[in-house]
């Protein structure tokens, strides 16, 4: 146990000045643990824990442990104008943290220039969309009910990317969720997911898509009636059926009679 005042402080100029984050009391009547967290959205800062003596009676053993995870401060622009290689005129969206030349950059997946997703689907309550005229076979899936989260990361929740390794440069044309999610390209239909629930998609359990029937589809969205799903087919002649067995984790492919698209 422990009686005093500690002050955790934080600097901006390289500890000339410094201004307080939290106050640490303890009157060693009982044993206690702090524990303060905290987020630096500002720019680099000198961070530091301050006893203070005189203002709250010092006694016992205090150790205070200082630590923090590798930092970025991540920013968005929006360009506007290209000059070279290394110059770019640019809105601000998100406050930058310097204006100094940098490698630690990315493009957006989605824009006017590369391209936007041709189709979405909800799946194991992720929001998930795919098909860009700059990367026709990838399929990025949200943060579990936070639709809006794209970021990739590691944890079970965290968003997801995958891409279709069709062998020739297809183009997914739609995504359906059932027990797994089904989806179409131009050369053949695929799924992606395992027919048992435990076994969910996440960062670290990335499922291998695998292709089900070679009949390719047009670039309508396909219909999903009872357990079968309608597409029509790549010629956008004749409607088909796809029909995943779950009993056998396999999907099946048909011709829906009676069912034509004229052309």
């Amino acid at each position: 146990t422990w009686s005093g005042q500690i002050l955790i402080e934080r600097s901006y100029d390289e500890g000339a000045s410094w201004h307080t984050l939290d106050t640490i009391v303890s009157n060693a009547t009982v044993e206690e643990n702090f524990n303060i967290t905290g987020n630096e959205e500002l720019g680099d800062a000198w961070i530091r824990g301050k006893i203070l003596d005189g203002a709250v009676a010092v006694s016992g053993e205090c150790e205070p442990t200082l630590s923090c995870e590798r930092f970025y401060h991540y920013g968005i622009v929006k360009i506007t104008a290209f000059t070279d290689s290394t110059h770019v005129t640019a809105t601000v969206i998100r406050t930058i943290g310097a204006t100094d030349a940098t490698k630690l950059w990315s493009e957006g997946a989605w824009s006017d220039e590369r391209g936007y997703p041709v189709t979405s689907a909800f799946f194991e309550g992720r929001q998930f969309y795919a098909g860009t005229s700059y990367r026709p076979l990838t399929i990025w899936g949200s943060r579990i009910e936070d639709y809006e989260d794209m970021e990739i990361g590691t944890l079970d929740d965290d968003s997801v990317e995958f891409v279709i390794d069709a062998g020739m440069q297809n183009m997914i044309r739609w995504l359906v969720g059932q027990e797994v999610l089904l989806i179409g390209t131009s050369g053949g239909e695929w799924r992606l997911g395992s027919s048992d629930p435990a076994d969910a998609i996440t960062p670290t359990n990335p499922m291998r898509p695998r292709i089900q029937t070679t009949y390719g589809s047009k670039e309508i969205q396909a219909l999903l009636l009872a357990n079968a799903i309608l597409f029509v087919d790549r010629q956008g002649r004749k409607v088909r059926g796809a029909q995943y067995v779950f009993e056998r984790g396999e999907a099946g492919g048909y011709d829906a009679p009676g069912l034509y698209y004229a052309g």
